[in-house]
């Protein structure tokens, strides 16, 4: 292990958007032998099996499954874009405070933290452990910490050259893991968009997909289930394979179904964001049931709260079209949620409430194509607020991955116009 801070390449500071670690020409099957070198067979096959691309070289059609189902493809950027260089914290530094973090909290009901062995959680594994598998690594067993709190908020944030590809804005729940060589992540969805980067001398392999209908439903059918990437990876599609280390942080979009390697024990730290066109992915989780598919109750309040804060961020950002269209797209399950959860639906309400003050807000003609002669305010309020009902679709008049916003604007201007 290193105690120096992760380092920052000079020439590679000058580069607006970092290259994964691999070369760029790679064949995805020499990016997983190289990667996975030290790794048993029957990892490497598993991961061969899979239909993947290599981060640059995609196909054509793997850049439409992922430009219509969720905000962008997987960024790869200049770790030193993320961080605020006098606060990157030294691997020996990061041992030091786990381990007091580990003795200071283990007489605590609640640490703080999970542990993880063989991606199952386990309150009865020693956490050091992890810090004990850095040194030795097993194969058979990794231990993994999760959401250890030993880093001062905020020194991890999304970089500026993000906003070249989409808008990332309220950055939360920033977390730092301990994951040891050979530690597995199986298939999994976050409930935002996210942001992260390895540290030290860490590193990783990640095997991403897009949020279609068909990975959505298969992950869907897959659900509480263990083993997730060996019962669906063959047959997911639009998939990406590629490496990171900590002169790299990688932007997964909303909905961004994925699994990641250890090649190299470390840390990674993470923090969650969301932009003005998430609420399409969003859309496609809530629809797909993916909303109710964590472990906790936590897992569906946070879907819809990051839905409503990417719609709202839609209506301010001139992405209302998109916006619009999400939220009659998901109103057969935003009804019941509602009713259920009032604060969210008092929260809603004030959203769409600052939305119809605004003056070109009377100027919009509805996606569904059903507005007649009303305002538009008015006819929304009347037939897509809170109604439920698979009708909502046929009024939508519209699918939802199809939605070009800027186009669609254009449209509805010409049409007021008339």
């Amino acid at each position: 292990m290193s105690s120096s801070p992760a380092s920052m390449s000079k020439s590679k500071m000058r580069n607006k958007c970092s290259k994964p670690s691999l070369a760029a020409n790679d064949c995805p099957s020499l990016i997983i032998r190289e990667s996975l070198a030290e790794f048993c067979s029957q990892t490497v096959n598993k991961i061969l099996a899979l239909h993947l691309s290599n981060f640059d070289n995609r196909s054509q059609r793997t850049n439409c499954l992922w430009a219509k189902s969720t905000t962008t493809v997987p960024r790869v950027f200049r770790a030193a874009e993320c961080w605020d260089e006098e606060n990157l914290p030294s691997t020996t530094k990061l041992v030091l405070s786990t381990l007091n973090h580990i003795e200071a909290s283990k007489e605590k009901v609640d640490r703080g933290y999970d542990v993880y062995r063989r991606s199952e959680q386990s309150s009865t594994v020693d956490p050091s452990l992890a810090i004990a598998q850095l040194v030795e690594p097993s194969e058979a067993g990794p231990v993994v910490l999760i959401g250890l709190d030993i880093l001062p908020q905020g020194i991890f944030h999304i970089p500026v050259s993000l906003s070249e590809f989409v808008e990332g804005v309220e950055e939360a729940n920033q977390q730092l893991l301990l994951t040891p060589k050979y530690a597995f992540t199986d298939s999994h969805v976050d409930t935002s968009d996210s942001m992260s980067s390895p540290m030290g001398q860490c590193r990783k392999l990640w095997m991403v997909f897009p949020p279609t209908t068909k990975n959505l439903k298969l992950m869907k059918q897959a659900d509480g289930q263990r083993a997730k990437l060996d019962r669906i990876g063959k047959n997911l599609e639009g998939g990406l394979v590629f490496t990171t280390n900590s002169e790299e942080a990688i932007s997964l979009p909303a909905g961004c179904i994925h699994s990641v390697i250890t090649l190299q024990g470390g840390f990674l730290i993470a923090t969650d964001f969301t932009t003005p066109l998430s609420s399409k992915p969003y859309t496609a989780m809530i629809n797909a049931g993916l909303d109710d598919s964590g472990a906790a109750e936590t897992f569906r309040l946070e879907v819809f709260k990051r839905f409503l804060s990417s719609v709202d961020y839609g209506l301010a950002c001139k992405h209302e079209v998109l916006a619009i269209t999400s939220w009659i797209g998901t109103l057969e399950n935003i009804h019941p949620y509602s009713n259920d959860n009032p604060s969210w639906k008092k929260a809603a309400f004030k959203v769409w409430d600052e939305f119809f003050k605004k003056k070109e807000t009377k100027e919009l003609v509805c996606v569904c194509g059903h507005q007649g002669k009303a305002k538009f305010g008015d006819h929304f309020k009347r037939a897509h607020m809170w109604q439920a009902g698979k009708v909502q679709k046929r009024r939508l008049g519209v699918e939802l991955d199809t939605v070009d916003d800027e186009k669609q604007r254009n449209t509805e201007v010409k049409a007021t116009q008339k």
